[in-house]
């Protein structure tokens, strides 16, 4: 064979073979009015929640499209994908990919709508028909993406970017799960992201783990059961009372094919029957939730099933047939209080409104109380006086003070400097918008000051 073309043959395999990234086992684009990159971005899910350091994010997309989907957001939280030309996480990109708003908290961030306006986003990789219009009335124009099914990024096929409105600071998600997880609750993982819009700087965002089958399988032997996001309906929060049972109150996040809700309304009809611990664990894993309601304490996570019947999900282990708290949406956490203050609340409460618990977190509370302050015991060896939250709050924020300083919506630097250990004044805001911030204590001040009224309850 002629050399060259020896060298040819042994180039392209060296190519094929090498290039970092590619996933070459993928499904063929048929879709041939848009051309689309169908391959996976290979690597570990680790890569996009390393919090040692500071991530990057830039969205390429139509402007125009862009401001529809932010005005629809005004009136619309759970609105349609719409199309993403370009997207690149430190450097490693991916094109045709699906951005939406999310969240009811930064619904009202216009900001004029002009690709400026700081809102909470998903990012889908997968998505096969985003909108790819600026006529709100012209619903029907989609980017079909048929080869897009499937696709992931690094793993993930969703992730969050989460503005954090309610928290300046940018650390009590990060550090809330981290407790929560270090303490035997499933949480999602967060590392902080620098995100760029049309090479606008919409600032510093959490980057937040999907709450998907992809954690389950990280906490659980099976992640084949159901999995419900508990909030707010037009009929009330989730209580786990009987008879409350709604799409809206119980989403199923999971298993959504087959649809079968089945179990969840088998346990809201039993719980009241409920009259001892053994009882409490034919349905619930009891350490788990046990663990739930110290850590929310702890960390005040008051707007939360322990506490406001929202938020955090539920799983339903086919394993061992028992249920499992998986933390979520803890922003109202470390004195971030819209409902009055919750630091001096008895040791298992995280809301004054004792009344808005759930009902497994009462039975827990009235039938397992001894192994409960047990847990609070352990906690409070593990946390008071060890300055292990204050260094780790610390090394965040000196991870990301450089890039908050940029950012058009949060704190000015002192400020956001001083809030991780007291109160920032409300006119510190750049932008008034983003004054929703109803914290009564910095992050750390809470935290101490929290472990020590539960200590002198608990070891009077």
């Amino acid at each position: 064979m002629n050399i060259f073309f020896k060298f040819l043959i042994t180039g392209i395999i060296f190519t094929l073979f090498s290039c970092p990234g590619i996933d070459l086992d993928t499904k063929k684009n048929t879709d041939e009015t848009i051309n689309v990159n169908v391959q996976s971005v290979k690597g570990s899910d680790d890569l996009w929640f390393d919090d040692t350091k500071h991530h990057v994010i830039r969205i390429t997309m139509d402007q125009a499209v862009y401001t529809t989907m932010a005005k629809e957001h005004n009136y619309d939280f759970d609105n349609q994908f719409r199309l993403v030309t370009l997207f690149s996480f430190d450097d490693v990109t991916m094109d045709k990919v699906a951005i939406k708003c999310r969240g009811n908290t930064t619904s009202n961030n216009d900001n004029g709508g002009d690709g400026t306006n700081k809102k909470s986003y998903v990012i889908a990789f997968d998505c096969t028909d985003p909108l790819n219009t600026a006529d709100p009335a012209s619903a029907n124009k989609r980017a079909f993406l048929s080869g897009n099914d499937d696709r992931k990024f690094y793993g993930e096929k969703e992730i969050n970017l989460r503005t954090s409105p309610n928290d300046p600071s940018l650390i009590r998600e990060m550090l809330s799960y981290k407790i929560y997880r270090e303490n035997g609750v499933p949480a999602p993982r967060v590392s902080t992201v620098s995100v760029y819009l049309n090479q606008i700087f919409l600032g510093v965002y959490l980057l937040v783990e999907e709450v998907d089958k992809r954690l389950l399988k990280k906490h659980f032997e099976n992640n084949d059961g159901n999995l419900y996001k508990c909030g707010y309906s037009g009929s009330g929060g989730a209580t786990f009372n009987a008879y409350t049972y709604d799409a809206g109150r119980y989403s199923l996040a999971t298993n959504k094919k087959t649809g079968d809700v089945s179990d969840i309304q088998t346990l809201l009809s039993s719980l009241s029957a409920v009259d001892s611990k053994d009882s409490l664990a034919q349905y619930f894993d009891v350490t788990n939730v046990l663990n739930y309601i110290a850590v929310s304490s702890i960390t005040g996570h008051w707007d939360s099933l322990s506490g406001n019947y929202n938020n955090d999900y539920v799983y339903h282990n086919p394993a061992d047939n028992k249920w499992y708290v998986v933390a979520w949406d803890t922003d109202n956490s470390f004195g971030s209080d819209w409902i009055g203050n919750t630091l001096n609340l008895p040791y298992y409460l995280t809301n004054s409104r004792s009344s808005q618990s759930a009902l497994f977190c009462k039975k827990a509370v009235q039938y397992a109380e001894p192994e409960l302050k047990a847990i609070f015991k352990e906690l409070l060896t593990k946390y008071m006086n060890k300055n292990v939250l204050e260094n780790e709050a610390d090394r965040i924020r000196d991870l990301i003070k450089d890039e908050v300083f940029k950012d058009p919506f949060l704190l000015d630097y002192q400020s956001f400097y001083e809030s991780y250990d007291k109160l920032p004044a409300k006119d510190a805001f750049k932008n008034q918008k983003m004054e929703q911030y109803r914290s009564g204590l910095g992050v750390k001040e809470y935290f101490k000051e929290r472990l020590e009224v539960i200590n002198n309850e608990i070891n009077p």
